[in-house]
């Protein structure tokens, strides 16, 4: 996947007349770089949010702290609210958000998830589990890339 799947999205973005916004923590800002990368970007995308910190999820996304707090910012359910602030922040009519660890994570011994992507607009909430290999660099590429497919196979039954 690359810049072809980016302009893909933009192209039925706007022939949707859609906008999308981003919500990013485990990506860090790549997605949202993904997605203003062909010219004209403006046209779709109308901002994005990279909120790292489980207080920034809270009070620029609206995640519930109840939530958020017991799983460290993690799961399918802070992405989803993450994907629907980011929707409400901007005001547009699709988002999507990724939230996770970039890096190996275990929790009692146990091998949690890397990370989760959420597309939501008014018909349709997608969360999807991604546990990528590789470096750092590497699971947040594959994780904004992965995001950008799902937003693709959403928009493509809206």
């Amino acid at each position: 996947m690359g810049f072809d799947s980016v302009r893909h999205v933009g192209d039925r973005l706007c022939r949707l007349r859609w906008k999308v916004a981003a919500a990013e923590s485990l990506t860090g800002g790549r997605l949202q770089s993904l997605l203003t990368s062909p010219s004209g970007a403006s046209d779709y995308f109308a901002g994005g949010v990279t909120a790292y910190t489980i207080e920034a999820k809270i009070q620029l996304l609206n995640v519930e702290r109840q939530v958020a707090q017991p799983v460290n910012g993690v799961s399918a359910e802070v992405a989803a609210q993450m994907a629907t602030g980011a929707r409400r922040l901007f005001a547009t009519q699709i988002a999507v958000a990724t939230t996770g660890y970039a890096e190996p994570y275990l929790e009692d011994d146990v091998a949690t998830p890397v990370g989760y992507i959420a597309v939501c607009c008014d018909a349709i909430q997608r969360v999807e589990c991604i546990r990528p290999a590789g470096s750092r660099n590497e699971v947040q590429q594959a994780v904004a890339v992965a995001a950008i497919k799902l937003l693709q196979e959403v928009l493509e039954t809206a």
